[in-house]
C-alpha cells in the first residue's frame, strides 16, 4: 500500500499558485509547508481468520515549524488511527482481514497540508 505525501507532489506553491507559474515565491504566495515520512510503503500481511494487522509510520515537519496534515485512506478496510494532526506526528495502520476475502490487495493514504 502507497503512503504518499501528496501535497510534496501535488501543490509545491502553496495556496493560490499553480505549480506552473515558475517560480512561484515571486508572484507573491508562500511556498506550501514540507513534510516527511517515516516510509514510503507499507506491506502487512496475514491470513483468513487472524486478529488485525498494523503497521505504524511518522509524518515530521522538514523545518523546524510544525504543520497540521490531514490523512485519506482509499478502501474501508483501512484502518487510521489518527486522521489530522499537526507534526511530529505517528500513524498506525489497520487492516481489518476480518472484511476481506483470499487475495492481494492494495490501497493508498494520502497525506496532506491543512493550511
Amino acid at each position: 500500500m502507497a503512503v504518499a505525501p501528496s501535497t510534496n507532489i501535488v501543490n509545491q506553491c502553496g495556496v493560490g499558485c499553480q505549480p506552473s507559474d515558475p517560480p512561484c515565491d515571486n508572484i507573491g504566495c508562500q511556498p506550501a509547508p514540507e513534510f516527511t515520512l517515516s516510509v514510503e510503503s507499507l506491506q502487512l500481511d496475514g491470513e483468513l481468520g487472524e486478529a488485525a494487522k498494523s503497521q505504524t509510520f511518522e509524518i515530521e515537519s522538514a523545518s523546524e515549524e510544525p504543520i497540521n496534515w490531514t490523512a485519506t485512506e482509499s478502501v474501508a478496510w483501512l484502518e487510521l488511527s489518527a486522521t489530522e494532526g499537526t507534526t511530529p506526528a505517528e500513524v498506525t495502520v489497520t487492516v481489518d482481514l476480518a472484511e476481506l476475502s483470499l487475495g492481494v490487495y492494495t490501497a493508498s493514504i494520502e497525506i496532506a497540508t491543512v493550511e
